[in-house]
């Protein structure tokens, strides 16, 4: 019980909590467009044009035919909120943190090993979106939810590939208190399972990189949605159950927060496996 209190339902609220604000952002009026929008789809979706209209919303903010400028500023901004959000989650459940916030160290970790990590992760991934869209030409629903593991499985991988290295780095100049590199090597399961059940500071970056995927997964769910009647009837199905008519954000936030769950426990139950072999 403790490890799927740890695992799943930790991150499922840390997720829940950084995105609850977005159906207040969205409003009535807004809330209603999209209920409309998708309704519409279920019905027909072949005629449907939700997944063009959003797709050409990305386009315009990280599409190749975005300047390099504007790019790199989206990222930044993007990477801000949710790093801070994240941030003050774990702020308000870790109370003796803010005494550290001026201390050199605490900024230089959150600087190297945290906020950069986070936004060199989402400046791969989003100039990968243009490639993501090109996959889903002709995408059945098989390898649309192969895709969606994949996104989030390349995320974290990422994510313990530059922590390792800038541990290292630490490691190197005197920052850290590693004894080799080779100990920090090891060290990348607990420095996982401790993000997992955010522990630590990790934790804080893990998180902000999984919820910058929310907008991935919203491309990939719309697409989802079109792919065939049949599952779109499911999906709605699903959404009506949680309440998707006045709520339509709040209700695909959910189904947001239930894959991340999952893919937790799978990464987690993933981590403890290796050890005991």
């Amino acid at each position: 019980m403790e490890f799927l209190i740890h695992n799943v339902i930790i991150p499922m609220l840390l997720i829940w909590g950084a995105l609850s604000k977005l159906d207040v952002s969205v409003g009535k009026t807004g809330a209603q467009i999209i209920y409309s929008a998708i309704e519409k789809t279920a019905v027909t979706p072949e005629r449907s044009k939700i997944n063009d209209v959003v797709g050409g919303c990305y386009d315009a903010c990280f599409g190749s035919n975005k300047d390099a400028l504007g790019f790199i500023l989206h990222i930044f901004f993007i990477t801000l909120v949710c790093v801070f959000t994240v941030l003050s989650i774990y702020t308000y459940k870790h109370k003796g943190l803010l005494d550290q916030f001026a201390s050199v160290g605490f900024l230089r970790q959150f600087l190297f090993q945290g906020f950069l990590t986070v936004y060199i992760i989402n400046f791969l991934m989003y100039s990968y979106y243009p490639r993501l869209k090109h996959k889903f030409q002709g995408a059945n629903r098989k390898s649309i939810i192969y895709l969606l593991f994949q996104v989030f499985f390349l995320n974290v991988g990422l994510f313990v590939l530059l922590t390792v290295f800038t541990h290292i780095v630490f490691y190197v100049q005197g920052w850290s208190g590693h004894t080799s590199a080779y100990s920090i090597i090891n060290s990348v399961r607990e420095v996982l399972l401790l993000a997992i059940s955010f522990k630590s500071l990790s934790g804080v970056y893990l998180y902000s990189v999984l919820v910058n995927l929310f907008p991935f997964f919203l491309v990939i769910f719309l697409r989802l949605l079109v792919s065939s009647e049949g599952c779109s009837e499911r999906i709605i199905r699903c959404l009506n159950w949680l309440n998707f008519k006045p709520n339509p954000i709040r209700a695909i936030t959910l189904l947001f927060t239930a894959f991340v769950g999952v893919f937790c426990l799978l990464l987690s139950s993933t981590m403890w496996t290796f050890t005991t072999n």
